[in-house]
């Protein structure tokens, strides 16, 4: 889909500010899933679920162009506590791969990267959304 990225705030970081402008991405997304839980979707008391999603898209136009990868894995467990209660773990990578080479100083496109933070319930809680992982240094605010 076509997206714009821009900073009305105007309080963004150098390395952002060189991905502005517009452009279009076009993907092809699969998404794997399987579930064995038991009890309600939001809260299960025991069982497993895993998910894989693959997408292969293209940029055009704008900062950000050419052929990319993108794998995500998920995996959740959660162990019965007793009748009403559990203990769930859940985990998450991705990989994120250019599909013709790249300069090496050449970053990956901000709309495609991974951000952690927020409140979902595979996100680290206690951080602002996309609060977690590398930052560059942020201009001041006008005055």
């Amino acid at each position: 889909g076509w997206y714009r990225l821009a900073d009305p705030a105007r309080r963004a970081s150098r390395s952002v500010q060189q991905q502005f402008g517009e452009g279009v991405r076009s993907a092809i997304k699969y998404t794997f899933r399987h579930t064995t839980f038991s009890g309600e979707a939001s809260f299960p008391l025991e069982g497993y679920g895993v998910s894989a999603t693959s997408e292969v898209g293209t940029h055009s136009g704008g900062p950000a162009r050419g052929p990319f990868f993108k794998q995500r894995c998920a995996a959740q467990v959660a162990l019965p506590l007793g009748p009403a209660a559990s203990l769930t773990l859940a985990g998450e990578a991705g990989l994120l791969l250019p599909l013709r080479p790249a300069p090496a100083a050449t970053p990956s496109p901000i709309t495609d990267r991974f951000f952690l933070g927020g409140l979902s319930g595979a996100s680290l809680r206690g951080f602002s959304q996309r609060g977690v992982g590398p930052s560059d240094v942020r201009r001041p605010p006008p005055p």
